[in-house]
């Protein structure tokens, strides 16, 4: 399944990876949950005024869960993250067009396979 591919994002700076969910293919680099919160997080504090960047940079890094542990009946990692994600949908041009911060449920995965996909010119 799509969940054991989860713990290994540690180990590996990124994995391109498309997923099927509803009906739509999610395609980008699959990155470990700290990378996640850490790009989004300088991403954040970037759009922000200089006075107010490292405030940002916490209040983000502070709603990065902690995992659960296998004592609450709970998955240890409950999201996939991607970086560079794009989703298709159909014949039309993939959304966004170059590629953003992405982060879903596991348990929405209907499929994946390892690889990217990317528009021919």
């Amino acid at each position: 399944t799509a969940e054991t591919l989860f713990p290994y994002t540690t180990l590996f700076r990124s994995i391109p990876v498309t997923f099927t969910i509803g009906g739509n293919l999610v395609s980008g680099y699959l990155i470990s949950e700290a990378a996640y919160f850490e790009q989004l997080a300088n991403d954040f504090a970037g759009a922000l005024p200089e006075v107010a960047q490292e405030a940002g940079k916490e209040l983000i890094k502070a709603l990065q869960p902690t995992l659960a542990t296998d004592e609450d009946d709970q998955p240890a990692c409950q999201f996939a993250h991607l970086k560079s994600a794009q989703v298709f949908t159909g014949a039309s041009q993939p959304v966004p067009s170059t590629g953003t911060l992405w982060r879903g449920k596991i348990s929405s995965v209907e499929g994946f396979s390892l690889g990217s996909l990317s528009v021919g010119k």
